[in-house]
């Protein structure tokens, strides 16, 4: 049963690095420096990060450069 639960996930989110992101970026929109600090991450590797993960439907770009953590749909 495991394994098919982590088969649902995508498979960016498998990834520990993008794991850190998304517990540093939270459901509040977030400024994309502040997410670095948070996740010990360079700017450039959020932003690249940030468009996958928004490509995949789990986070949300919002005016002003900032970012939350879409509530997922079941």
């Amino acid at each position: 049963q495991a394994d098919a639960e982590a088969t649902d996930l995508a498979p960016v989110t498998r990834d520990p690095s993008y794991e850190k992101l998304l517990n540093a970026l939270g459901f509040s929109p977030t400024p994309i420096a502040e997410i670095s600090e948070r996740a010990s991450l360079t700017t450039a590797e959020v932003s690249s990060m940030l468009l996958l993960l928004e490509l995949e439907g789990l986070v949300e770009a919002l005016p002003g450069g900032r970012y939350s953590r879409r509530v997922k749909k079941n």
